[in-house]
């Protein structure tokens, strides 16, 4: 499993994703609830939040091959 915080967060925050294989992260992807891609980041280490909209938003974490590996909810303040 994976641990994100702070959650909520507001934009323009950093966050933390803490895995149990953090070296087979092979990226994030910010999803909105319509299920279009918001932002994408090649390094688990460097996630800021991006100027969006407040609400509901889900964190897909990605595999070494771009697989979905596991996703999480995230609730994005302004």
């Amino acid at each position: 499993g994976a641990t994100i915080f702070p959650n909520p967060v507001q934009s323009g925050q950093q966050i933390t994703i803490m895995t149990q294989q953090p070296n087979q992260l092979g990226g994030v992807q910010l999803v909105n609830q319509l299920g279009q891609l918001v932002k994408v980041w090649r390094d688990s280490k460097d996630v800021q939040i991006p100027e969006v909209s407040s609400g509901n938003y889900f964190l897909q974490l990605l595999s070494e091959n771009q697989q979905v590996r596991s996703v999480h909810k995230i609730f994005i303040k302004e």
